[in-house]
């Protein structure tokens, strides 16, 4: 009886460890992740990606004043996907797919919501 307490609590040890290291494992990467969505690269593709849906992004002519990063999760087939959140108003999102190319991030593709799409239409149909 002993000797299946001691292998019971060996086996549970062994779970808690493997759980222990997941976790770690996966923080290191959110930190990661983060550092890299907030760098100097990816405001670049992020600017870039705006001025393509509006030329005249966050100047005082655009309908895009501003842009937060609401949020960003890993993407399964490689890359993050990174919300980015306009005029912080949480109806105007932006999505833009960051990946690495030869250790340089680069923008692979993105898209808008329906409401900023339809704002930016109608707002360049008034010109």
């Amino acid at each position: 009886m002993r000797k299946v307490g001691i292998f019971l609590i060996g086996v549970l040890a062994v779970i808690g460890i493997s759980l222990g290291g997941w976790k770690v494992k996966e923080i290191i990467e959110h930190q990661e992740m983060a550092k890299i969505v907030k760098s100097e690269e990816a405001q670049k593709i992020y600017e870039d990606q705006l001025k393509f849906i509006d030329e005249n992004d966050l100047t005082d002519n655009g309908i895009i004043k501003s842009y937060q990063i609401d949020s960003f999760k890993r993407n399964p087939m490689g890359g993050i996907f990174v919300h980015l959140r306009i005029n912080d108003n949480k109806n105007y999102e932006v999505t833009v797919n960051l990946g690495k190319m030869q250790d340089k991030i680069v923008g692979e593709g993105g898209s808008s919501s329906p409401e900023l799409a339809n704002l930016v239409r109608k707002e360049t149909s008034n010109d």
